[in-house]
């Protein structure tokens, strides 16, 4: 699409200023409103907002690596308690265990006990009786001899088997002892683990908030350099329409797709000004409408900035210059439109040049919510030029 001046639109348009020139030279308004901002003072703007922006962007990174610290001791922290409940528990099976066996100790005591006093009371009543009634109601001597001697040897088992068991009982006791002070120690040390997991987690939640704020910062400084954008553009007394139905070939899976739901094939996340550029200029190439060969490394931006990350508008140039690819304020049809002003920039392709010093472009995103639109422009000190 093509618009050239003709002399009608000339004179409508030098009638219309003629209008304007009188009605301003003789309309003096009582409150006179604010002088606008001039492109100079608006890029001096965005640039001292980008200095705002790098500096709270920086002590936003540093307290995500103080964060990512932070996480890691936590982490420590998670598998050192996690270790000391798992020793706790061990423990504490283990006093079972102990108090169990002790309990068998116990009731063996208690039998052996119950043993003992059955053969003391056996030999009390053989005692009781004189050596000669003990002979005469034995069969013979030797039976005699034996049970005195087998009473006598039982009381002495009884008695040994009662003192292991005491000993075995003692040892338990104190094998259940150690157990439960060691118990102690562990739940003691958890405590520290848990205090200072504790101390750390309010350190790390102070710590994100701290960098959420310097991020939501920098999202309003960006947020500022936006409207500085758009009131540059604003600036080239731009005339923006929808334009082409078939958004200048922009592919449909890419157009019809949600806004930065996709990454296109250099990497770029779909409907963005700068994937619309890249695919027009690709095109260009494609089908042999350049004045140049295409770039051997072309997208010369891909790889430099990771998917989804192609670089922002305002880094072409320097990647131009880098490639060796010219670019200066002298537009011509097949360029790309570079305004370098902000965070990000903003990149439109050049379809016409006007003689008069308009251009008209074609781009995505002027709204920031991933439009299609053309325009009809003059470029004023902000806006370069790459020549492809």
């Amino acid at each position: 699409m093509k618009i050239r001046k003709s002399s009608t639109f000339r004179s409508l348009l030098f009638i219309s200023s003629a209008i304007v020139f009188v009605f301003s030279s003789t309309f003096v308004p009582s409150n006179r409103p604010a002088l606008a901002e001039t492109t100079t003072e608006l890029r001096a703007r965005a640039a001292a907002l980008q200095a705002q922006i790098n500096d709270n962007a920086a002590k936003a990174k540093v307290l995500a690596t103080e964060a990512d610290s932070l996480k890691r001791k936590i982490a420590e922290y998670d598998l050192q308690i996690s270790g000391v409940s798992i020793q706790i528990e061990l423990t504490g099976v283990k006093i079972a265990e102990l108090e169990e066996s002790l309990k068998q100790a116990q009731i063996e005591l208690d039998r052996q006990k119950a043993l003992l006093k059955t053969a003391i009371r056996a030999l009390y009543k053989k005692g009781d009786a004189s050596s000669f009634e003990l002979l005469v109601g034995s069969a013979s001597f030797s039976q005699f001899i034996n049970e005195q001697d087998y009473l006598e040897r039982l009381k002495e088992g009884i008695q040994a088997s009662t003192e292991k068991v005491i000993e075995l009982k003692l040892q338990i006791k104190a094998q259940k002892e150690e157990q439960e002070k060691l118990l102690v120690e562990q739940e003691n040390q958890k405590k520290a683990l848990d205090a200072s997991r504790a101390e750390r987690q309010d350190v790390l939640n102070y710590t994100k908030g701290q960098e959420n704020t310097y991020r939501q910062l920098v999202n309003s400084l960006k947020q500022q350099q936006i409207d500085i954008n758009r009131k540059i553009f604003a600036q080239s007394k731009a005339q923006i329409f929808a334009g082409d139905p078939n958004k200048g070939g922009y592919p449909a899976y890419l157009a019809n797709a949600a806004h930065d739901a996709l990454i296109d094939p250099w990497g770029m996340y779909n409907r963005e000004c700068v994937s619309y550029a890249a695919w027009r200029v690709h095109n260009r190439f494609v089908l042999g409408d350049s004045s140049r060969d295409m770039p051997t490394n072309w997208p010369w931006y891909y790889g430099r900035y990771g998917p989804g990350h192609g670089g922002n508008a305002r880094d072409w140039l320097g990647d131009a210059r880098i490639d060796g690819i010219p670019y200066d304020q002298n537009p011509r049809p097949g360029d790309i439109g570079i305004l370098r002003s902000g965070e990000y920039g903003h990149a439109v392709y050049v379809e016409d040049v006007y003689d008069d010093g308009r251009i008209y472009i074609s781009q995505y995103n002027y709204d920031w919510n991933g439009h299609y639109s053309e325009a009809i422009m003059t470029p004023n000190s902000s806006w370069y030029f790459i020549h492809f």
